[in-house]
């Protein structure tokens, strides 16, 4: 996968740049769900759904990255 993205992004870093930006999405989780710990369930619930969010937004960035870019100097095909 990281070759993939690598490859249709053009930029090396990008795979660093989408680790470095969930480990930084799980500490921030991991931080407020100790504080969170301590209070009402909904809080959680609501942390817990951010967190998921979060992951799907990644998810979906690298996806968007990973996928083929139309070459705009080639005929389309009929």
């Amino acid at each position: 996968m990281e070759k993939a993205l690598i490859k249709a992004t053009g930029d090396k870093k990008i795979v660093k740049k989408l680790r470095k930006n969930s480990e930084q999405a799980a500490k921030k989780a991991s931080k407020e769900l100790k504080k969170q710990s301590k209070t009402g369930g909904r809080k959680k619930t609501l942390l817990i759904f951010g967190v998921v969010a979060a992951g799907v937004t990644a998810g979906v960035a690298a996806w968007r990255a990973s996928r083929p870019v139309e070459d705009p100097g080639r005929s389309p095909s009929r």
